[in-house]
């Protein structure tokens, strides 16, 4: 696992170069040929068999998640989340909050009395999720004359959980898809299918654009560096 700066390693994937062993060479060569994406078994039908909204579509659940990556161009990616959490949220009139801090949650013990929404519903569930952007930069290896280029990536890992009202955990689904990318790619799109994924899980009744014009994310919509390493057909 490479290490990068936080400059080196932008919203947009880009390429280092390295040198590796031949053994993990055949690692990443093999990697490529499944396509560097993984999903892995979940049955999605588990969430929408507990009715988290009721025959109306009132939302019978609060619903918790955080955000954090692995380091901070992951992490500056939370903004995704943390916005098209709240749409959806307030389309549907779902109860919402965002734990600022992963120490926040503990699976074990359900949201913790301090952090819950202080006007929670008398709702029979409490739905969180850990969401996690992931990239990756591309790079070459070289070792004795052997090499190879192992293209960018970028993707989420997250994890679901519901809890009853009295504490009890019923559910715990866990999510996370890799995409090979172009060089200097757009890592938003990517992250947003993932935000989506999670909320076609919670809600298969949400309404929801189509893939070619909901995973666009237009450059003004964009905080920070995000905006600043947007693509131009982004505008």
């Amino acid at each position: 696992m490479h290490s990068y700066a936080q400059g080196d390693y932008p919203l947009r994937i880009t390429r280092h170069a390295t040198r590796r062993s031949g053994a993990a060479l055949l690692v990443c060569a093999f990697l490529q040929l499944l396509g560097c994406a993984a999903d892995p078994a979940h049955d999605s039908g588990k969430l929408s068999a507990l009715q988290l909204f009721d025959e109306r579509g009132t939302p019978r659940f609060s619903f918790y998640f955080s955000c954090a990556g692995k380091v901070s161009a992951e992490t500056d990616l939370c903004w995704v989340p943390s916005r098209y959490f709240g749409r959806w949220a307030q389309e549907r009139q779902v109860p919402i909050k965002e734990m600022r801090s992963e120490s926040a949650f503990d699976r074990d013990n359900d949201v913790p009395v301090g952090e819950r929404i202080k006007t929670e519903p008398a709702g029979e569930y409490r739905v969180v999720v850990r969401f996690a952007p992931s990239i990756s930069a591309s790079y070459t290896s070289e070792n004795d004359g052997l090499g190879g280029y192992v293209p960018p990536k970028a993707g989420y890992r997250a994890d679901i959980y519901v809890f009853s009202s009295a504490g009890a955990m019923l559910r715990e689904e866990n999510y996370h898809k890799s995409w090979q990318t172009q060089y200097k790619a757009d890592a938003v799109p990517y992250v947003k299918s993932g935000v989506r994924t999670l909320i076609a899980a919670v809600d298969p009744t949400a309404k929801q654009a189509s893939d070619a014009d909901a995973l666009r994310v237009r450059c003004l919509e964009r905080p920070g560096r995000s905006a600043q390493a947007c693509p131009a057909d982004a505008l």
